[in-house]
């Protein structure tokens, strides 16, 4: 979440950061670019991807992607 100094907030995905520079995905199309001397305040939302090693053992999480692989062989 952005606030700018012009007043407006904007949220969406960081898609990349420069050094002077942000570029923001708030909908569909190509990403907004947002100068970071135009931005009064930033909020980094924390991810919204669970931690996966609270989820799956190592072992289960190496099943999974083996039974996954297995799967896309099958479709090909």
């Amino acid at each position: 979440v952005l606030s700018l100094k012009d007043g407006r907030q904007l949220a969406g995905i960081l898609t990349a950061e420069e050094e002077k520079v942000l570029y923001v995905r708030t909908g569909e199309g190509e990403p907004e670019r947002i100068e970071k001397d135009q931005i009064a305040e930033r909020i980094d939302a924390a991810s919204s991807m669970p931690p996966m090693g609270k989820l799956l053992s190592k072992q289960e999480l190496r099943d999974l992607v083996a039974y996954l692989a297995s799967l896309r062989a099958e479709t090909t």
